[in-house]
């Protein structure tokens, strides 16, 4: 198995076993619990990625204006280079970084789960779901640093997010529902 798949599945194996314990507490503990659990870590683990995709370039954009004012304060007052302000470029590559990395990861892990699985079909309908609003969460965290003024786009940027937030976590969670369900099959 991919280093990367496997941390995927330990993260959610992990939610998962945390949360049939805290319902095993309830008294249930059927096979129903088990995998309402494991759609729970899944969801959880998806979901958790796609936001810190999602906020990525917000605090990064946001750092420019308050690091010009603070920096250029020592770079004057001080004279060292090292402070000297650094120009929207940089911010937007920084901002960029993070979703592209994780659309690059994206690909590799369902490589890697293709190339697990074989192109059995009915086993792995959820990553079509999953590969498809995992992209689009990648390409619209992109769309601030590509943008020709990134901190006044940002604007637009969290009305987008409050649109796209729901459909989002809402496919996330049927890509959870169905895989949690495939388990069985992905399994034998």
């Amino acid at each position: 198995m991919l280093p990367s798949l496997k941390a995927a599945s330990s993260r959610a194996i992990i939610i998962a076993k945390t949360i049939f314990q805290a319902i095993r507490h309830l008294g249930l503990d059927d096979a129903q619990t088990l995998t309402l659990s494991l759609d729970i870590g899944i969801f959880a683990n998806n979901a958790l990625t796609a936001i810190l995709i999602l906020f990525s370039p917000i605090p990064i954009l946001l750092a420019k204006p308050s690091s010009d004012k603070h920096l250029s304060k020592l770079y004057y007052e001080r004279g060292i280079w090292h402070f000297k302000p650094i120009g929207w470029t940089t911010y937007r590559i920084l901002s960029l970084i993070l979703p592209s990395y994780a659309l690059g990861l994206q690909f590799y892990l369902i490589g890697g789960a293709l190339a697990l699985h074989g192109l059995d079909v009915a086993a792995l309908t959820f990553l079509a779901i999953e590969t498809a609003t995992v992209s689009f969460s990648c390409i619209l965290a992109l769309l601030p640093g590509l943008s020709r003024n990134p901190f006044q786009y940002l604007r637009k940027y969290a009305r987008a997010l409050k649109l796209a937030m729901p459909a989002i976590l809402a496919w996330l969670l049927a890509a959870a529902i169905l895989e949690s369900h495939q388990l069985p099959l992905l399994a034998g």
